[in-house]
């Protein structure tokens, strides 16, 4: 008898996230979320293709029978020419009538992300993260939709619904030999723990993603990871580790990788924490070409005015100083006008100006405690009390020079260059 693959097989019995994670007991009636996210004809015929299909994943029958399944499919087929989801609605409906247990299930799944996709042009994330959770579901060994499911739900801000569909993302990555969707479900599950603050489990799993990522050759995974590693080291404090991975991503994306900007700005962060602002400045001033979005641009106006003030280049500082008050206006929503307004006080202190920082430490503090941002609203508090006791408030090592790095030297001449010369709107 011949060895069957293991990709063939059977998923094996695991706990929740390779059950049917939407019809677990005691949980809500599975497609509850759809009600009210869509309104016109397809609403109710959503939800009820929804619970149809959802009966067929798990092995029950459908609920309505085959006479008023292929009038419903009739229907949507007559409205096709004019109608975007009633091609995907009449296929998911021709498929759960099909004799075979296992009809085309990767058919169904492309429909769901159909349905999933005219769902979030319409606004509705909630019926668009059911059908993608859907289609997870009815191809079970396709972990790239349980992925994107996971994806949607995070973007939400729920790392508690995301994790189990990360971990079913992985779960069937490893059993069907996807080499790729192991490394990206672990890399995602790396980015959730950063994103609330879980630091060691982050380096955890994206220590797991780059392992596999470079066991099997997967560049492009890897200099994302790589660039992930150098943040959460840097955010951790561990210059030596942050900068290796640094390095690393950089020789993995190459000058022209569409991702470069964003590991600069990073990189330039890196060294204002270590208060090299003779590196930061010029990668924040190319940087500032590249940026059109208010809140992008208030970010790398605050960060100029921070090295500006550092150097102790006025003409750069009383430019960046101006563009974050403006844009604190433009962006007044936004929590990231608290960080703006200390970055700022932090450059006109180093500048020895102590009114124009007294007066951005005390706008930066005002609008934290307002907008519910403690760290920064702690930091702010802090450079005032120093600043009350005639002591520097910037928290960055004293620098009277940037010592001999040659490697960092040429490395921000390389940024600058691959900045200046991208194509306009390339990042």
């Amino acid at each position: 008898m011949s060895k069957r693959r293991r990709s063939d097989a059977d998923l094996p019995k695991a706990p929740l996230e390779l059950a049917h994670p939407m019809t677990v007991p005691g949980g809500a009636v599975a497609g509850a979320e759809l009600a009210g996210d869509v309104t016109g004809p397809y609403a109710t015929m959503l939800f009820r293709v929804y619970r149809i299909v959802l009966a067929w994943t798990s092995g029950a029958k459908a609920e309505a029978d085959p006479d008023a399944l292929r009038r419903l499919e009739e229907s949507l087929l007559e409205r096709m020419d004019d109608d975007e989801p009633a091609a995907p609605l009449a296929v998911l409906l021709a498929l759960v009538q099909s004799p075979d247990p296992d009809a085309d299930r990767s058919r169904a799944a492309w429909a769901c992300m159909c349905l999933a996709e005219w769902a979030l042009d319409q606004g509705a994330r909630r019926t668009a993260i059911a059908f993608t959770q859907l289609a997870a579901l009815v191809a079970p060994r396709n972990s790239r939709y349980a992925w994107l499911a996971a994806r949607l739900v995070f973007a939400e801000g729920d790392l508690r619904d995301a994790e189990p569909w990360y971990r079913r993302a992985h779960r069937v990555a490893v059993w069907t030999d996807d080499w790729e969707g192991q490394a990206r479900a672990l890399n995602s599950l790396g980015l959730s723990y950063y994103d609330r603050g879980g630091y060691q489990r982050a380096k955890r799993y994206y220590g797991q993603a780059i392992k596999v990522a470079q066991r099997r050759g997967i560049r492009e995974l890897e200099g994302m990871v790589a660039h992930n590693l150098f943040v959460v080291h840097t955010e951790a404090g561990e210059a030596d580790l942050a900068e290796h991975y640094g390095l690393r991503a950089y020789e993995l994306y190459g000058p022209k990788h569409p991702r470069l900007h964003l590991l600069v700005g990073d990189f330039a962060l890196f060294w204002t924490f270590q208060g090299f602002y003779e590196r930061t400045l010029p990668l924040f001033l190319a940087l500032r070409k590249r940026v059109t979005d208010p809140e992008d641009l208030i970010r790398i106006a605050a960060a100029v005015a921070r090295s500006a003030g550092g150097t102790g280049d006025r003409r750069e500082f009383t430019r960046a100083w101006a563009d974050v008050w403006r844009l604190a206006e433009v962006v007044s929503s936004s929590v990231l006008v608290a960080d703006a307004l200390y970055e700022a006080g932090i450059g006109a202190a180093n500048l020895a100006e102590p009114d124009l920082a007294l007066q951005a430490f005390t706008a930066a503090l005002d609008v934290a405690v307002r907008k519910g941002v403690p760290k920064t609203a702690s930091s702010a508090e802090i450079a005032l009390a120093k600043l009350a006791a005639g002591e520097n408030p910037d928290p960055a090592p004293a620098r009277n020079e940037t010592p001999p790095t040659d490697t960092a030297d040429r490395l921000v001449r390389k940024f600058v260059l691959s900045l200046e010369s991208a194509p306009a709107g390339s990042h």
